[in-house]
């Protein structure tokens, strides 16, 4: 039997869900994809108390993503709740981290290998590897990375017929998380 106890945002929302870690190895991402047969996820929102803020709010990178890729809904609370967010507010925690294991865990179960909506799982993280590796391993977070390759990706893909809404949702919500919104110089 295999337990889980994620204690930040980014493994109660990402690792926790889908069988699928990576261990960020200084100049190379190392991937691995286990469904355990017996699974048991356990996750405190307390142990967020333990987190200086700019881990926090880097793992607040892969929840906005899933309102973005997934419930405009869910988007929209994040923008208005992102204050509470950062002041750890016990139930906004228990919301938006519950939200993005519900979120996560649909896509999954669609597609366990990655051969159909997995991949907009990865949104952001093309730009955020590349940010990674230019900064050098461990200059930014990776959830920063991320939230600036987001930014940058749906910059890349702006055109005319994408709402512009769109276009500057996600670096508004990412600075109100106090996360960069632009690869460095």
């Amino acid at each position: 039997m295999f337990i889980q106890i994620p204690t930040t945002v980014m493994a109660q929302v990402d690792s926790s869900v889908g069988g699928k870690a990576s261990i960020n190895h200084s100049h190379s991402i190392v991937d691995a994809v286990c469904q355990p047969q017996t699974q048991s996820v356990l996750i405190d929102t307390h142990t967020l108390n333990t987190l200086p803020d700019r881990e926090l709010a880097s793992g607040f990178a892969e929840v906005i993503k899933y309102g973005l890729i997934r419930d405009a809904h869910f988007f929209g609370w994040l923008e208005k709740n992102m204050q509470a967010l950062m002041a750890r507010d016990p139930r906004a925690l228990a919301y938006a981290i519950k939200r993005s294991c519900e979120i996560k865990a649909e896509v999954v179960s669609f597609d366990e290998k990655e051969s159909g909506p997995r991949p907009t799982l990865n949104l952001g993280h093309t730009f955020g590897k590349a940010i990674e590796n230019e900064v050098g391993y461990g200059q930014w977070l990776h959830g920063e990375a991320v939230a600036a390759g987001m930014v940058m990706a749906v910059d890349f893909i702006a055109s005319p017929w994408l709402d512009r809404r769109f276009c500057c949702a996600p670096s508004s919500c990412y600075s109100s998380a106090g996360k960069p919104t632009h690869s460095p110089s």
